[in-house]
């Protein structure tokens, strides 16, 4: 029963797997004034896990995007957090945070990583060193000793949150039915590629009752703790300026996950 929930309970985790997925893959050059983000925008996700009958709500994810200055010249400073609701967190306790400083234009500077679920933990920073086009990072968790790793990335390579935020403001006007991209991550000290694939758009009720036309992608998984493989991840992009997802729905090893947009706030400087 405690593996059941683990696998319905990587929260922030999953979800960041989710989003993750969705950057071109290529080298993008992103003005400051044609990003789908404002600089103080918050938006709140709630994790739903599905067992045959049974719906529960078992946690919830933030994002914030804080304006910031680095080495003197505009940056962004983005946080996400999640959490198990505490009903549960006597049984499965998660507390996670992934935090990213950015360029103006989305290339990744610092990120890092706390993960607490239940019994298991990790920290993980990374810096990245656009002279060099390395990043270094400091890597531990509850199964391995701090250590130090040096990768190689290529030009166009993001990390979780910055490709994140960077899907947002792509242009998917340009993009057809049945596209297939190819994302570049860099994530707790290596890179990952994953296809994804454009599907079109498609019509959802959101939480507030009303229908919304949305972009949906769908990224086909490799095996692992928590998925079969060949199992889909599907994402639902608002169709509207600021690009926001609005729900996205996987298969796990036992039962599904749902993550649903329940709260947006857009505050101006």
């Amino acid at each position: 029963m405690e593996q059941t929930v683990r696998k319905s309970s990587l929260i922030s985790c999953l979800f960041m797997m989710m989003l993750m997925s969705f950057s071109l893959g290529q080298a993008q050059e992103f003005r400051h004034d044609s990003l789908a983000f404002g600089p103080n925008e918050q938006l709140t996700y709630t994790v739903t896990y599905n067992w045959g009958i049974i719906w529960i709500d078992v946690g919830q994810v933030d994002f914030q995007v804080n304006p910031s200055t680095t080495a003197g010249k505009q940056s962004f400073h983005f946080l996400s957090t999640g959490h198990s609701f505490k009903a549960y967190d006597w049984f499965f306790k998660v507390r996670d945070t992934f935090e990213t400083v950015s360029t103006a234009d989305l290339k990744p500077l610092k990120y890092r990583r706390h993960t607490q679920e239940g019994n298991f933990f990790m920290n993980n920073s990374s810096v990245f060193d656009y002279n060099k086009m390395t990043v270094s990072s400091n890597l531990e968790d509850s199964q391995t000793p701090i250590n130090m790793k040096i990768n190689r990335f290529a030009p166009g390579t993001l990390d979780v949150l910055t490709t994140t935020y960077a899907l947002r403001s792509m242009p998917f006007h340009k993009l057809s039915q049945g596209d297939t991209l190819s994302p570049i991550v860099f994530l707790d000290g290596r890179t990952i590629r994953l296809p994804i694939v454009y599907k079109g758009k498609e019509s959802i009720t959101g939480t507030d009752q009303k229908p919304h036309q949305c972009h949906k992608f769908e990224a086909i998984l490799e095996k692992s703790n928590t998925f079969r493989s060949g199992e889909a991840i599907s994402v639902w992009v608002a169709d509207e300026p600021h690009h926001m997802p609005l729900l996205i729905e996987a298969k796990i090893m036992v039962g599904n996950i749902k993550v649903q947009l329940v709260k947006h706030n857009y505050l101006t400087e």
